[in-house]
């Protein structure tokens, strides 16, 4: 809910920076809760490790995006790395376990190794980088309310089919959008 209400309030203002906050920390929270419970004996989910990865790389790049790109972007840089190797581990991985692979994390994967790839060329580039980050902060803010949308709507089953998968991220890309176009 916090995501909610800061997302549909003037960015800057106090409370949209308050929300944020609110969102920031509930998200990052909610994702180690889910990393622990997806790794419980008897309760291997690969859906909800995926999820809890991704979420908090864009959690915390978002959060950084606006708040820490400063010096020589070391925080950025480990995070993008960190994302980068993982996002190899959630292709190869259960391919390389059950011989077959997996759509869920190849997906999450494969946008999980370009987003950190995007982070590398930018970081290289602190001039650039600063006229970005507003663009960073509401795509990656954006794209963990995604994640963390997605996962409740697909497992309280709110939506049917895939309406549950891809709506939250076709409206969440009109959403990124609009607030690039109304930044630019």
């Amino acid at each position: 809910m916090c995501g909610l209400v800061a997302a549909s309030l003037p960015k800057g203002q106090k409370w949209h920076r308050f929300f944020g906050k609110c969102f920031v920390s509930l998200m990052l929270f909610s994702a180690a809760v889910s990393l622990i419970v997806a790794n419980l004996p008897n309760h291997k989910s690969p859906f909800l490790t995926a999820i809890g990865i991704f979420t908090i790389y864009l959690t915390t790049g978002g959060f950084l995006a606006w708040n820490g790109y400063k010096g020589t972007q070391i925080r950025e840089k480990i995070l993008a790395f960190a994302m980068f190797i993982t996002g190899i581990g959630m292709v190869g991985i259960p391919y390389l376990l059950h011989g077959k692979i997996n759509i869920v994390m190849l997906a999450f994967g494969s946008v999980g190794i370009l987003l950190s790839v995007m982070d590398f060329r930018l970081i290289r580039n602190p001039e650039k980088l600063k006229g970005k980050r507003i663009f960073m902060h509401i795509g990656k803010m954006t794209g963990a309310l995604i994640s963390a949308t997605t996962a409740f709507v697909v497992v309280n089953g709110f939506l049917p089919g895939l309406w549950g998968w891809f709506l939250p991220s076709i409206l969440g890309i009109i959403y990124i959008f609009y607030q690039n176009k109304k930044h630019a």
